[in-house]
């Protein structure tokens, strides 16, 4: 697990930071904000670290969704684009492998500051609703 610190705004998720020296500033956010100190585990550990190394901002959840559909349309451009016999409006090359990895981490991300849940946490949990518990795999 990794500590973190992460600044709310309301009950979304806006910035991440390893570093305590982070908290003064994040402190003095606004009267809407608060910070959290959290333990982050599962696949939102390497994402926060990714968005935090690359200085990205985390937007609301609106925001979130809206970039993951948005990753699902290039996933899906790479598709056609690999099946052939599409006519593209643009060149830019895109393999349908590393596309679902954008869209993993959207998905991830988006449904991270909706549940403040691991998502691969959450479908191990319907699995085992659905009779199919982890030591079956």
């Amino acid at each position: 697990m990794t500590k973190v610190f992460v600044l709310m705004n309301g009950s979304n998720p806006e910035f991440v930071s390893w570093n305590p020296s982070d908290l003064e500033v994040m402190s003095m956010a606004g009267p809407n904000y608060r910070v959290v100190e959290c333990q982050i585990d599962g696949i939102m550990s390497p994402i926060l670290k990714y968005f935090n190394a690359r200085n990205l901002k985390m937007g609301d959840i609106d925001k979130s969704f809206q970039f993951l559909v948005s990753e699902i349309g290039e996933l899906a451009d790479a598709i056609a684009e690999q099946e052939g016999g599409w006519t593209r409006n643009n060149e830019r090359e895109r393999d349908p492998w590393l596309e679902s990895g954008d869209v993993l981490m959207m998905l991830a991300v988006t449904m991270w500051q909706v549940s403040g849940h691991d998502p691969i946490a959450g479908m191990f949990e319907k699995f085992k609703i659905k009779g199919f518990s982890q030591e079956d795999l």
